[in-house]
């Protein structure tokens, strides 16, 4: 960088006069120096970023897999339906969901062709005394996986990753999270 668009980019030529001494010029740098989230770059905002996102369950960080994350309270909760009757009706209709989209999806387009049909309470109840009764507890963990594997796809966890052109950036820094919980950033290169 020249020293004319080190000034400009600094804004000093406003701030330093004919009198300015060199304590005065440090402490205006010192000042006015910018910070990481200043950081200009010579890009359109709008046509020159490029965001790519990905759904990722895996925590970057941690390695923790979001889409399993409920499955032992879900688990829990299905030997307790199962004994007492409570939340039949609310994993019944889990059960529906699941059991429609792998009729219906289609890996080769990734689209369900057709929406979920809504069940009464009754018949959700139904649906799950009819599936799940008589699974044993690792076929109960699987289901409970599945259905936790289905609440994730709600509100997937995502990697974002902007390609700025121009700025150097790579896939090792990206934002991670979801709308609930918010987005995390995240840089693999320190």
């Amino acid at each position: 960088m020249k020293l004319k668009e080190e000034k400009q980019f600094l804004e000093l030529e406003n701030k330093i006069t004919a009198d300015t001494t060199k304590e005065d010029l440090l402490q205006i740098i010192r000042e006015d120096r910018p910070d990481l989230y200043k950081t200009r770059y010579k890009a359109d905002p709008i046509s020159d970023i490029k965001a790519t996102e990905e759904i990722q369950p895996i925590d970057p960080l941690d390695g923790t897999d979001h889409s399993l994350v409920d499955s032992e309270d879900i688990f829990n909760e299905l030997k307790k339906a199962i004994n007492d009757g409570e939340y039949s009706s609310y994993y019944g209709a889990d059960i529906n969901e699941l059991l429609h989209k792998k009729e219906y999806f289609n890996p080769e387009s990734a689209a369900y062709h057709t929406p979920v049909p809504s069940i009464s309470e009754t018949e959700s109840a139904r649906l799950f005394n009819k599936t799940v009764k008589n699974k044993t507890d690792d076929e109960l963990m699987e289901l409970a996986e599945d259905i936790s594997r289905l609440r994730f796809s709600e509100d997937p966890y995502k990697k974002i990753y902007y390609n700025i052109e121009g700025s150097g950036a790579k896939e090792n820094i990206f934002l991670y999270g979801n709308d609930e919980v918010g987005y995390a950033l995240i840089d693999h290169n320190k």
